[in-house]
């Protein structure tokens, strides 16, 4: 990410910045709604293993993080978090929820929530490019 933003010049890095805090308001006035889909199925985190981790990663016995970076109404963390509920993932696998529009977050917390998974989600609101080292790394 350092690399990356050090190649940008003032000007773009302004223009991301205007870019981002326009995005922030227009989401916040229109959030996403989320599609009515089933929360069954396993095959992406399935998937996952297989192309990222060879089809070796032990998800029973090692925590698992994945970022949902834009996470918007949660579609995509709902689908996720409910893959780790039913394949029994270790219990601090969890799902980090990132996105710019509180409006987005609190419905996505909601409908988490209504499917009884809060445990296995964490909200950040904040932008992609706040992420640190420190906030520890994802698998996915």
């Amino acid at each position: 990410r350092r690399e990356l933003q050090s190649r940008w010049s003032p000007a773009e890095r302004r223009n991301l910045a205007t870019l981002g805090k326009e995005t922030n308001d227009f989401f916040s006035q229109f959030p996403f709604k989320m599609p009515n889909q089933a929360l069954t199925g396993t095959t992406e985190l399935f998937n996952v293993n297989y192309l990222a981790f060879g089809g070796r990663r032990d998800f029973v016995h090692t925590p698992f993080r994945v970022l949902v970076a834009g996470c918007a109404t949660g579609a995509h963390a709902l689908i996720l978090a409910a893959q780790m509920e039913s394949l029994d993932f270790h219990a601090l696998s969890k799902v980090v929820c990132l996105d710019q529009s509180q409006a987005s977050l609190a419905l996505a917390k909601r409908r988490i929530a209504e499917q009884n998974l809060s445990h296995r989600v964490v909200y950040w609101h904040a932008s992609l490019l706040d992420v640190k080292e420190e906030h520890g790394r994802f698998d996915y």
